[in-house]
């Protein structure tokens, strides 16, 4: 792995984590979003969250997916990887949409109280791309151990990456980051 990909990786990463938290700003200029910290009605008490709130977006997207995205390109590509990307994607894809748009979902940056937002198909996008990317990694470091192959530096980089991608979510779970807000009597049916 030569230094121009490392700086044109970790460059276009910061770009990307860049625009989300421009465009958050943005929406939050235009009213789009409410200000950081408003409480959300009905809620509790609990308070509308930005993207800076998500330790897996600031450490986890300026740190630890470059570090994924290293390894990954480090990979030969093939079509069976493409594929198993592609629905990886598509798996996570539906997933952060699906939890984003439930009417029991506390609204945030991404996804405000109207639905989704430019931001959460941004949003969305990048972070669907690295976990495919971080399952391609892991799936070629396995196909290298049992070939009983040597494993190349960068996937270990991605490796660890991930697993601290990983922990980062868990955390931001255990502060209450992706709460659900309390059912409201008319969402009942009876």
């Amino acid at each position: 792995m030569d230094i121009k990909t490392i700086i044109s990786i970790t460059l276009f990463n910061a770009i990307l984590c860049l625009s989300q938290y421009l465009l958050q700003q943005n929406d939050a200029k235009t009213g789009k979003i409410p200000l950081k910290g408003s409480i959300i009605p009905k809620s509790g008490g609990k308070k509308f969250l930005y993207w800076e709130n998500f330790l897996v977006n600031t450490w986890g997207g300026f740190i630890c997916l470059p570090m994924i995205a290293l390894g990954y390109s480090d990979i030969k590509p093939n079509i069976v990887y493409f594929l198993i990307f592609l629905v990886i994607m598509f798996i996570s894809t539906t997933l952060k949409l699906g939890g984003g748009t439930l009417s029991d979902h506390k609204p945030n940056w991404a996804f405000p109280d109207d639905g989704t937002s430019l931001n959460a198909m941004l949003h969305v996008s990048y972070m669907s791309a690295f976990n495919g990317m971080g399952v391609i990694c892991v799936l070629e470091i396995l196909r290298n151990v049992f070939a009983n192959k040597p494993v190349a530096l960068p996937l270990y980089f991605a490796l660890g990456g991930s697993l601290v991608c990983i922990i980062l979510w868990l955390i931001d779970m255990d502060r209450g980051r992706y709460e659900r807000l309390p059912i409201q009597e008319k969402d009942i049916k009876h």
